[in-house]
């Protein structure tokens, strides 16, 4: 078995048990005599097996491993060819004659989801985990979480295995579920809650599966740090931006004093956003009888800069339930996509959106290579950052031009691996197709001249938006509104946006200044007991 480890081999266990149970039933009947498990048995027999139930279970999971063995599938296979996308189809389809990779499913993924698969470190999948998992304790309740996601995962996996990839994620999404609820383990979850919460994770589970496909997806190994150079942290300017979404007033001013003393004492070069006009617009309220988003209108008016009209969009639209990239209508809502679009924009949220557009006109005007735009909500981690210092060096090596790189993601809807050739990148980083994130950007100073040149200030919104449209207009859902907002004629092209690969780069900032305390008073100690000796080595997370 590729990595995993104990824990995966349970989760396997489990799934296989399940399978197992609903085999025996047929039509979703528990055997004569046996009642169907309930959840909390099974995780019982999980977590604390008896040696007869160990031993069953062992069993079970050999005989589920062996059939699976026989149809692994190599994520990183040399030979398989990348999906195209089919505009009269809406797809991404294999092209004629040639062999693709399937969905990825079986002991690769539940390998991959346990974080002990080479190509997944610093998952980007993480999201997907955490959206399914919110999805399944508002069933299950609170005591529902990730360990009982990646059990649910796996019986999700098993049974995409066995029914096979067609390619069409509703039609396949229809089989597995219909699959699903004939095993012993799901008859005591078929209330109405339980369906929904079921059915929304199944098609969480479907989609990320779906977009770690080789060669869309980078599968080469995490470079590690070799020491080719010294590291120097204060290389890269680090532009704070502050987070009015979630802070304004005395806490902006707290928290740049906080990132002060965190910078200062790290060695870090920093400079902060000018956040007045920013402020002004996220502080926007009553004003002349209006309220909200229509206040925050008034405030960038007053600036010069404009607001993307029509935002909220209803419950129901049918935009909810295309996945990004792919473009395919799924048959639920995407609840990921409807917190971003069933509702107004926030006067907090376009005051950060306006301070990222400042912070980048000043760095451009300044002109830096190249700068680090933090959110003041975050700080980074010393370690990490001196790997990327290495991956930085070899681009420059490399002569690789891009525009920006996401050191974090919160949401994201696939890479585009099988375009690193054409730029010649090397591991550290991979090309995205689609992606959401602003907490942690390095920007070029050729990113930063196309982001202002496209028109982000005649058309606000989240930053996020509109990295996620730049870096692939063709893959986001809301592709002609906001093309239309911009005012662009066509839609951009040639913004190249990268994914960072290695370790974690920045935390939020009170744990990183946590760290940073307890180090030092550890530091502290020890130097008292030797009499002064050399204080211990920075951790990861360490400034």
């Amino acid at each position: 078995m590729r990595g995993g480890g104990r824990r995966a081999a349970a989760a396997w266990a489990l799934a296989a048990a399940a399978l197992a149970g609903g085999a025996a039933a047929g039509d979703g009947e528990a055997p004569m005599g046996e009642p169907p498990m309930t959840q909390k048995e099974m995780k019982d027999l999980n977590a604390n097996p008896t040696p007869d139930q160990r031993a069953q279970q062992q069993d079970a999971f050999e005989q589920l491993l062996g059939k699976l063995e026989t149809t692994f599938v190599d994520p990183g296979a040399v030979d398989w060819t990348a999906r195209e996308w089919d505009p009269a189809t809406a797809r991404f389809e294999c092209p004629e004659g040639a062999e693709c990779a399937p969905r990825l499913s079986g002991v690769e993924l539940i390998s991959i989801l346990y974080s002990d698969f080479p190509g997944l470190k610093g998952s980007p999948v993480d999201p997907s985990v955490e959206s399914i998992t919110r999805h399944l304790s508002a069933y299950e309740g609170g005591g529902h979480q990730r360990e009982e996601t990646m059990d649910m995962l796996a019986l999700y996996s098993a049974i995409d295995h066995q029914t096979g990839t067609s390619g069409d994620l509703p039609r396949d999404f229809a089989a597995v579920k219909e699959e699903l609820y004939k095993t012993s383990f799901m008859e005591p979850h078929k209330s109405r809650r339980a369906v929904e919460a079921h059915s929304a994770a199944l098609q969480e589970y479907l989609l990320f599966a779906e977009l770690l496909r080789y060669p869309g997806y980078d599968w080469r190994p995490v470079p590690g740090v070799f020491g080719m150079r010294d590291c120097n942290v204060n290389e890269t300017l680090l532009q704070y931006v502050p987070d009015l979404a979630a802070r304004r007033g005395e806490a902006v001013t707290e928290r740049r004093e906080l990132m002060e003393a965190l910078g200062e004492a790290g060695s870090w070069q920093i400079d902060f956003t000018d956040a007045g006009d920013a402020s002004a617009v996220a502080g926007a309220s009553e004003e002349g009888g209006a309220a909200g988003e229509e206040a925050a209108r008034q405030a960038l008016a007053r600036r010069g800069l404009g607001l993307f009209d029509g935002w909220r969009l209803a419950e129901d639209d049918p935009k909810l339930r295309i996945a990004p990239l792919l473009k395919v209508e799924l048959p639920q809502r995407l609840e990921r996509s409807a917190r971003r679009w069933v509702r107004d924009l926030a006067p907090g949220e376009l005051g950060r959106s306006v301070a990222h557009l400042r912070a980048w006109e000043a760095a451009l005007e300044r002109g830096h290579s190249r700068v680090a735009f933090l959110e003041d909500g975050v700080a980074p981690l010393a370690g990490p950052w001196c790997a990327l210092s290495e991956g930085l060096y070899n681009l420059d090596y490399l002569k690789v031009e891009w525009d920006v790189i996401f050191l974090e993601t919160s949401d994201w809807y696939g890479d585009a691996a099988n375009l690193n050739d054409e730029i010649a990148l090397p591991p550290h980083f991979t090309r995205l197709a689609s992606a959401y994130g602003s907490r942690a950007l390095l920007i070029s100073a050729r990113g930063l001249r196309r982001l202002l040149e496209h028109g982000f200030g005649k058309c606000v919104m989240p930053t996020d938006e509109y990295l996620a449209y730049l870096m692939n207009p063709g893959a986001h859902v809301r592709e002609s509104e906001i093309q239309a907002c911009l005012g662009l004629s066509a839609p951009p092209s040639g913004f190249v946006a990268l994914r960072w690969r290695g370790r974690k780069l920045v935390d939020d900032a009170e744990k990183v200044l946590k760290k940073q305390i307890s180090s030092f008073m550890a530091a502290q100690e020890v130097a008292g007991a030797v009499g002064g000796e050399e204080a211990p080595q920075k951790a990861d997370g360490e400034l």
